[in-house]
């Protein structure tokens, strides 16, 4: 996780991010299409998230 928000910050500050090797972690990933501010996700996206399968929850 540390290693997200890292990417994170350098992005938000404009700085260029270049990895060694094809991130694996799907929020890296998601760090190197895109950083989109919080307040810019959209409703569609919070309502998918709420409806996602949670570990240990009901099937």
């Amino acid at each position: 996780m540390s290693v997200c928000i890292e990417v994170g910050y350098a992005v938000g500050l404009g700085k260029a991010v270049v990895f060694s090797e094809q991130p694996t972690e799907f929020a890296l990933r998601a760090l190197v299409d895109a950083v989109v501010p919080v307040d810019e996700i959209g409703e569609a996206v919070r309502r998918i998230d709420r409806a996602a399968p949670r570990p240990g929850g009901p099937a």
